[in-house]
């Protein structure tokens, strides 16, 4: 099978908005891990395993490209 690099890049780029987004719902102002706002709760660990695996994935999607060329 063949894929586009580009398409590959496009995925990765998709997963780090996807990231943006659940941090977005589960925390509108970005206040939840700071100290002098204790009215915000914390974000749940599971929003940062998503996270960090968004985070990967993009990466090794992003590379895949630099391999291919």
């Amino acid at each position: 099978m063949w894929i586009a690099p580009n398409v590959l890049t496009f995925a990765g780029f998709l997963l780090l908005v996807l990231q943006f987004f659940v941090f977005t719902y589960y925390d509108n102002y970005f206040y939840a891990s700071d100290d002098s706002h204790p009215e915000y709760t914390p974000v749940p660990r599971v929003v940062w395993l998503i996270a960090a695996l968004c985070m990967f994935w993009a990466h090794q999607l992003g590379m895949t490209l630099s391999d291919v060329l």
